[in-house]
């Protein structure tokens, strides 16, 4: 990592704490926004960045949620804070190792949080159907004699 691009993920990485100790999950969430496009940014794979930045973005409302839980802000913040040790270190193996538990730890939150709002079936998350409205809800249907996903089709 360059020194420009050090000298960003460390500045983001200070106002996530700001944050964090504050308590302040709207302000973590830009700045933790502000923090991964640093680190996607240098990792210097301009496609990479590009697919971060588009799952991102189509994950904000989700992820906005997550941080309110108890202690996510904190728990975020000693990732990243072990993220940027194994970087400033050299240490690829160590940093690559981190991301991908980091990530990992992003979906475990999600799934938790989907089963917190009672969404017995994930597919049915998209049609905004929760445990209260279970009859309402478009079902995927696998018609006879189809192949696979080719023959899903939406029904009641």
């Amino acid at each position: 990592m360059n020194r420009m691009r050090e000298r960003a993920a460390n500045v983001t990485h200070k106002a996530c704490e700001v944050a964090a100790r504050e308590g302040d999950s709207e302000q973590y969430y830009a700045d933790n926004r502000d923090f991964n496009e640093a680190i996607y940014r240098a990792c210097r794979n301009s496609f990479l960045a590009d697919q971060a930045f588009a799952l991102r973005k189509r994950l904000s409302a989700y992820r906005r949620i997550q941080l309110r839980a108890r202690n996510s802000l904190l728990q975020s913040l000693q990732e990243h804070a072990g993220i940027l040790k194994a970087i400033r270190a050299g240490d690829e193996q160590l940093a690559a190792s981190r991301l991908h538990d980091h990530v990992l730890v992003q979906g475990e939150r999600f799934s938790d949080m989907v089963l917190g709002l009672g969404i017995d079936d994930p597919l049915r998350l998209e049609a905004g159907v929760g445990r209260r409205n279970r009859g309402r809800c478009l079902k995927p249907k696998i018609e006879e004699g189809s192949a696979g996903m080719a023959g899903v089709r939406k029904g009641r």
